[in-house]
């Protein structure tokens, strides 16, 4: 296996794992490659194992089942419909370590390395130091986040040094990790 996904791997098998030993049953769970190609890095949409990604850092559902991806090396966020068709949401891997709002391909991310999305289909990114919005139809604006350091604040006032999406709070608001920092 192609050593890029190894952390991917990892934290899957890692995540089955614990949620086996919490268990109280022996399931065995099955594994199906739904899209992309194990050692077939790279950027394309299409269907099944027609897809590429390069290293997918994070993925979420949304209400419709899509799964929407942070293909952190390509710089873009994907998505993949239920029955396995993988589009280009956002970003664009031709220009690595920039940022940009915009409407699809002509978004910018640095870093996408967490995703989580909402009851209304809109994606919130982890990007580097900043905390992107996705909505449905591709369009990316800048939430919070500008410049890297720590500063609470509104807006793109605030400063991170990294951060990485954690999941949801109890109302519903997204969590993000900062350098250890919630």
């Amino acid at each position: 296996m192609n050593s890029a996904y190894m952390p991917f791997v990892a934290t899957a098998l890692l995540s089955l794992t614990a949620v086996s030993a919490f268990s109280q049953s022996s399931v065995t769970y099955p594994w199906t490659n739904f899209t992309g190609l194990p050692n077939g890095a790279g950027n394309a949409d299409g269907t099944g194992d027609a897809a590429r990604f390069d290293y997918p850092s994070s993925v979420a559902v949304d209400n419709a089942g899509n799964v929407l991806v942070a293909d952190y090396n390509n710089r873009t966020i994907r998505k993949g419909t239920p029955t396995g068709i993988v589009t280009n949401l956002a970003g664009n891997s031709l220009y690595p370590g920039e940022y940009a709002d915009g409407l699809g391909s002509a978004a910018r991310f640095s870093s996408p390395a967490g995703v989580t999305v909402d009851n209304t289909g809109n994606v919130f990114v982890a990007d580097s130091c900043k905390i992107r919005k996705v909505t449905p139809s591709g369009v990316v604006t800048t939430l919070a986040g500008g410049v890297y350091g720590y500063a609470d604040a509104t807006g793109i006032a605030a400063q991170y040094k990294s951060s990485t999406e954690r999941g949801h709070g109890q109302n519903g608001q997204r969590l993000c990790e900062t350098a250890g920092i919630l």
